[in-house]
């Protein structure tokens, strides 16, 4: 679940059989309902093995720590809700973790013992691997993306003032572009240049210290936003200061739902 989509998988034998993506609802309860609907569409029906869920924020209580771009888990139980929905135990886990998880054993991060990930979509997170399992102790990374960026600069959908959700998150960068270049997101000009160059130097900072808190052996950025190359200047001028390898997300928007079948069963991860 993410701010502006849930996108739901199954995965069989090793393989995705079935995926579904529909719009987040805007209302709690509407979501745990999208969520249980989606379950049994993409299981067929038939009762899952085990169920793994990512989403926005900080288990158990996942808005507990201001999931900025999903506000309506703010302070909401949605692990035992979904549990009572579904009927049976599930994996609640952060969706930038479930991202880092499945880039670690799968994608971008195969091979490296220490995987950072950095997600930009509607929102920004990060997450820490070690050794193919997520990092409960993530110091620094951890609610990277309301960590402040600017003191006393653009207000954050947490509350706050100058996160870097507040300035790379995909909202924040639409509002950006409206404000210095108007018109449709992503033309050339020198309007347009010239946000690219401040979105660049944005993202290779605050990259930059991300890296050098957690020390990582690989960064894998990933997110909506990293797919759709608004953060390519950044990355690249990201690798020359960050001191380590650092590379685009391999699976695409299935990693976070990925991820949470991962963590949502001791079975081996898909091939």
């Amino acid at each position: 679940m993410g701010g502006t989509k849930i996108l739901a998988l199954a995965v069989n034998g090793g393989r995705v059989s079935s995926r579904r993506r529909i719009p987040t609802p805007p209302a709690y309860q509407e979501a745990v309902r999208a969520i249980s609907g989606l379950v049994s569409e993409v299981s067929g029906g038939d009762p899952p093995g085990s169920v793994g869920v990512c989403a926005p924020g900080t288990p158990p209580g996942l808005g507990s720590t201001g999931a900025g771009n999903a506000r309506c888990l703010d302070g909401m139980p949605l692990g035992p809700d979904l549990e009572a929905a579904l009927g049976m135990p599930i994996t609640l886990e952060n969706d930038a973790d479930c991202f880092t998880l499945a880039e670690s054993l799968l994608g971008a991060g195969r091979g490296f013992g220490l995987v950072l990930g950095a997600v930009f979509g509607t929102g920004v997170g990060s997450g820490l691997v070690r050794e193919g399992r997520i990092s409960r102790d993530k110091g620094a990374a951890h609610e990277w993306g309301h960590s402040v960026m600017q003191p006393g600069g653009a207000r954050c959908g947490c509350g706050g003032r100058g996160c870097v959700e507040a300035y790379l998150g995909g909202a924040s960068l639409a509002v950006s572009w409206r404000q210095m270049v108007g018109g449709r997101m992503g033309a050339p000009g020198g309007a347009g240049d010239a946000w690219r160059a401040r979105v660049a130097a944005d993202l290779a900072t605050c990259l930059a210290g991300l890296a050098r808190d957690a020390r990582p052996d690989v960064l894998v950025v990933g997110g909506g936003v990293a797919d759709a190359g608004l953060l390519d200047a950044g990355m690249s001028y990201a690798r020359r200061l960050c001191g380590v390898p650092v590379a685009r997300g391999a699976l695409g928007a299935d990693a976070g739902a990925l991820g949470a079948c991962i963590s949502g069963t001791a079975a081996p991860p898909p091939a």
